[in-house]
């Protein structure tokens, strides 16, 4: 149990420190230690993952790995997208934004 909340508390870590909750203890370094475990897992899997070729098992892990990498708790979540922006501005990258066009055609008999 105790492992879950330590990985809630690195998802939900940034609304948690403006509600003034902290981490006491030597509950800090586990919170890193798990942290570092984590991501090393996710390196693993991220390597053998896209082999699958399950689109939407790899995009949700992805999409999992970097909310946790991130320390935010939703992609969606207005702070959590400002936190990110502003992540990807600290290391001179813009926001992403992706868009998909596509154009179909009647198949001819």
């Amino acid at each position: 149990r105790a492992t879950l909340l330590l990985l809630l508390w690195l998802l939900y870590q940034q609304k948690l420190e403006e509600a003034k909750c902290s981490l006491r203890g030597d509950l800090p370094e586990r919170a890193d230690v798990l942290h570092a475990a984590a991501t090393r897992v996710a390196a693993k899997v991220q390597a053998a993952l896209p082999q699958t070729l399950w689109v939407q098992p790899t995009l949700a892990f992805f999409r999992t790995a970097a909310l946790l990498s991130n320390g935010c708790y939703s992609g969606d979540a207005p702070p959590c997208r400002a936190r990110m922006a502003a992540m990807l501005a600290a290391d001179g990258l813009a926001y992403p934004r992706l868009r998909l066009m596509a154009t179909c055609r009647a198949a001819e008999e």
